[in-house]
């Protein structure tokens, strides 16, 4: 940057028959070349030599050199050019210039919610600087008024990413001044490049992401059909168990997880499966898996998962008496009526069905 002034150094020229008489410095955009510094007379025994911003031409983007004419006493001339770097005097080149936040270094897919339990990462693309090159990057986490309020490095050139600790802490996250970021905040991640002339670019901003610490509630898991509740159920006349929730209020919610056993939370029946947030119902009817139930008591277990990566607490159903099962035949005739109506969890059954398991 012009704006530096310039400094340049060399080895000592020497003549050993008539010594140095002169020694000339000129500075331009190409070798030979004096548009920037013309053509000055320095000290013979100089090895250096440096020109303040004032004192120097225009220096149009690109290469600069240095020309040396050494002088001997005889008349006779060394020539010595070299290009000592570049001229540059605008700023790098952000215009399409992006930065995500995410969950991992490898992962390009932008989050709009976390919490402080998990690491954060920011990657970046998009920043150029013809005439000196990215030098390094300035990236900051914070909010729109304090940038780096939660979060500063200087990334070097070549690295597209940074791991960005958050604290734990489950109320709140302390920032760099000491203050506390609450609950519920906007953050954004900003990135600033810097070129080789020491130049810096506007910084270019995430689109920001809410820091969300609070597990999600939980609601109520209900055995039976969508919309009805059941005691009981007959497997030879439904050939399924079905299950059913509501009234997980969740801003921002990513899926949830079940399990169905033979005890709440319990996952003998079906192992932990994942469901897209939109799910409401379960449904088991898998002949293999129904085999064997009848006379006992399955729960459903639900737990909520946020887009912020916080986990809910597991909620189970009441439990759903199986009072025959898909090997009992016809449903006996004192059973009557829908299955999911039937009184009680106790109820006698025919002979060639399952008894139901007793109040012990």
């Amino acid at each position: 940057d012009a704006a530096d002034g310039l400094e340049f150094a060399w080895i000592p020229f020497s003549d050993a028959e008539t010594g140095v008489a002169a020694l000339h410095v000129s500075v331009g955009s190409f070798p030979y070349a004096a548009g920037i510094v013309p053509r000055t007379s320095v000290a013979t025994t100089a090895n250096s030599y440096s020109v303040a911003a004032e004192n120097i031409g225009t220096m149009p983007p690109g290469p600069v050199w240095v020309t040396l004419i050494a002088e001997s006493g005889s008349g006779a001339q060394t020539v010595v050019t070299n290009q000592v770097g570049s001229a540059d005097a605008s700023a790098p080149d952000v215009r399409l210039a992006s930065v995500v936040e995410t969950i991992s270094n490898t992962s390009l897919i932008d989050i709009d919610h976390t919490n402080t339990e998990a690491p954060l990462y920011a990657h970046w693309s998009g920043a150029t600087d013809k005439e000196s090159g990215i030098a390094h990057y300035v990236v900051q986490v914070g909010t729109s008024e304090l940038p780096g309020r939660m979060f500063e490095a200087e990334v070097p050139a070549g690295q597209s990413f940074v791991q960005v600790w958050l604290a734990d802490s489950l109320a709140a996250v302390p920032g760099h001044d000491g203050g506390v970021i609450a609950d519920g905040s906007l953050l954004h991640v900003s990135v600033t490049a810097v070129n080789g002339a020491g130049i810096s670019s506007n910084p270019f901003v995430s689109d920001g992401f809410q820091l969300d610490t609070l597990a999600p509630s939980t609601g109520t898991v209900l055995d039976g059909p969508y919309g009805r509740e059941a005691d009981c159920v007959c497997l030879s006349r439904s050939k399924r168990l079905e299950f059913w929730w509501r009234n997980f209020e969740i801003e921002h919610l990513d899926h949830y997880d079940v399990v169905v056993g033979t005890y709440p939370l319990g996952d003998d029946v079906v192992a932990a499966q994942e469901l897209p947030p939109t799910a409401s119902t379960f449904v088991v009817d898998n002949a293999d898996i129904l085999s064997g139930l009848g006379g006992k008591v399955i729960y459903a277990s639900v737990r909520a998962h946020d887009k912020a990566r916080n986990v809910g607490k597991w909620l189970s159903s009441s439990g759903v008496l199986v009072t025959c099962g898909l090997e009992d035949g016809p449903v006996a005739d004192d059973i009557g009526g829908d299955p999911f109506l039937c009184v009680g969890n106790h109820r006698r059954l025919d002979a060639e069905l399952h008894a139901p398991p007793s109040d012990a």
